[in-house]
């Protein structure tokens, strides 16, 4: 249904240049839901060619702040970092009439970076535009922002943080029913969802969240062009990668590391579910692959 409806409004682009672009940007978000990442990136180059065609710095910058965000979307964030450095240098809040909010692609490529500059730089971002946000009564804009907030709880290891943000986002978006605005931040979102599902009065919400997960077009890691990982391994999880791919036991690890067994295990886990993996050896078959870990 909303391809039908976006690809009637491309058709008539010349019409209305502004629709044309939101069109595009519709059009290649649902390929890209679909699993068709060319076909996504093709749909994304013609609105770029009508941005230049229209000669407007405006329309060029609004596709190039696109871009990033279906690098986002395909893991491909990191390539768009210096981008997201320069915007946030000169973030600017205005009224957000349009489909795509662009300001929202800034913190979402900054937590890519993996560093606690980046993270700092997205946290202050996501202040500067949930409180316009909420200034303009933007709901869907605050949920968003409220969910984006959630992931960078989760990076800082505050899972307390985190998951107060994600009910205070579920609280705003369970009337309207948004599935995909949780679905695109990723599998690190669904696990934050899988710790609320027993909590009322979002246990049905959240279900109907994570079955979309299932059938969701998420970035696959095992690809060349999309080699990088939604959420990237911190020193300790590396450290431990390496242990693994010697062959250590959890005990060997607890003691090489001089940390708790039970430590091992929990960041074992995260490094599971970091890599998409579900054992050891996987684990460091992918992580060689990625080239997070020298080549056994």
């Amino acid at each position: 249904s909303a391809q039908l409806h976006a690809e009637q409004t491309f058709n008539h682009r010349h019409y209305h240049p502004s629709a044309n672009v939101d069109s595009a940007f519709l059009l290649t978000l649902i390929k890209q839901a679909k699993g068709k990442p060319e076909e996504a990136d093709k749909m994304l180059k013609t609105a770029m060619d009508f941005a230049v065609e229209l000669r407007s710095p405006a329309f060029t910058y609004l596709v190039q702040s696109f871009q990033a965000e279906l690098a986002v979307r395909q893991g491909r964030a990191r390539e768009h970092i210096l981008w997201a450095e320069q915007a946030y240098e000169n973030l600017y809040l205005a009224p957000m009439v349009r489909f795509y909010v662009s300001v929202l692609t800034i913190p979402k490529v900054l937590l890519t970076a993996g560093t606690a500059d980046g993270r700092a730089k997205a946290a202050e971002a996501l202040s500067r535009i949930y409180e316009y946000a909420a200034s303009t009564h933007h709901s869907r804009v605050m949920i968003e922002v409220l969910a984006l907030e959630t992931l960078l709880h989760a990076a800082n290891k505050n899972e307390e943080a985190a998951l107060a943000a994600l009910e205070e986002s579920l609280a705003l978006a369970q009337p309207g029913g948004f599935i995909r605005t949780y679905v695109d931040l990723g599998p690190e979102m669904a696990n934050l969802l899988r710790r609320l599902q027993n909590q009322e009065p979002y246990t049905a919400y959240i279900a109907s969240i994570l079955s979309a997960f299932a059938g969701a077009s998420l970035p696959d890691p095992h690809t060349k062009e999309n080699n990088q990982l939604i959420e990237p391994l911190t020193d300790r999880e590396l450290e431990i990668l390496e242990c693994l791919a010697r062959r250590y036991s959890n005990k060997e690890i607890a003691a090489e590391l001089v940390i708790s067994p039970a430590t091992v295990k929990r960041h074992t886990i995260n490094i599971y579910q970091k890599l998409a993996v579900h054992g050891r050896r996987e684990a460091v078959e992918k992580a060689s692959t990625l080239g997070l870990i020298p080549s056994a």
